[in-house]
């Protein structure tokens, strides 16, 4: 999903001055570099960014990354040094210094973009394969290279879930959430660590904030709400989450329907109902769903 447009307030502006006409050539063919540079961003992102239209996941896998944002691929092609300058242009100088280290800046950050996507999904396709420590080390990377986005820390959280390390994942997720305080996923996986704890209080209040920042998409919260309840005892509206949970990822994507078997199958939260019927209905029809046809 491209959220915005990498031109956003800074309208493209290609007004000519009374120049030399080399210069004058020099300068369009600068600012035709760019326009490359940015497009080739672009592409890079949309190519392997897809949107997630039907809800959210405790994972920030292909279908959830959001790359090519507005403040991160952002660059106006000014070829008249008096037409006012975006921030990559201010940052560089006017003139045509500051237009050659202004399009070296936006190539630069178009890079670190595309390589930071790679590096998600690079990590997603060894999550999902089991290979937990393959994708610790490219959402490592992913987190190094672009430290102030959060979907790198948010998955190093979901390693560290895998294996148990509930205090390492709290750390993980405060540290995306410094960096996004509203980002969805990682506000989400955020409530099942306080339910986790058995700090109720602090899991509502997470799980509010969840509500707000995930708009109409339910599935995932339906759970956290459901390891709310079985956190404090409360069997019966606990599996009525659950349950509509189920519903909720009908249909979703495979990634989210695993993702959701796995926390029902291995957090210590559903300890409390798993031997209900009910909660065993719900694992044998997601296991259905996921096997092959």
């Amino acid at each position: 999903m491209l959220r915005g447009s990498p031109l956003d307030g800074h309208a493209t502006v290609l007004r000519f001055s009374l120049e030399p006409p080399a210069v004058h050539r020099r300068d369009v063919a600068l600012a035709a570099w760019g326009a490359a540079a940015l497009l080739l961003a672009i592409w890079t992102g949309a190519t392997i960014a897809f949107a997630s239209a039907s809800g959210e996941a405790r994972l920030v896998g292909p279908r959830a990354l959001a790359i090519g944002d507005a403040a991160l691929l952002r660059v106006s092609l000014v070829v008249d040094p008096s037409a006012s300058l975006s921030p990559v242009d201010a940052v560089a100088g006017d003139g045509r210094g500051g237009r050659r280290a202004g399009a070296t800046a936006a190539r630069d950050g178009a890079d670190a973009a595309g390589r930071y996507a790679r590096l998600l999904v690079e990590g997603f396709d060894r999550y999902v394969a089991a290979d937990l420590g393959g994708a610790e080390d490219r959402w490592t990377d992913a987190a190094e290279l672009e430290p102030e986005r959060p979907e790198a820390w948010v998955n190093l959280a979901q390693v560290q879930k895998r294996r148990g390390a509930v205090a390492r994942e709290r750390r993980l997720l405060a540290r995306a959430l410094s960096a996004a305080p509203a980002h969805c996923e990682a506000l989400v996986n955020m409530a099942l660590v306080e339910a986790r704890l058995h700090d109720l209080a602090a899991g509502r209040e997470v799980l509010d904030r969840a509500r707000r920042a995930c708009g109409a998409r339910t599935a995932f919260l339906l759970l956290d709400e459901a390891a709310l309840f079985a956190s404090g005892g409360e069997r019966a509206p606990a599996l009525d989450r659950i349950e509509a949970a189920l519903a909720a990822l009908d249909a979703d994507t495979d990634d989210k329907r695993r993702e959701a078997l796995a926390d029902l199958e291995r957090d210590p939260v559903f300890a409390t109902v798993r031997a209900e019927p009910r909660f065993r209905a719900v694992l044998s029809r997601l296991r259905r769903a996921l096997s092959p046809a």
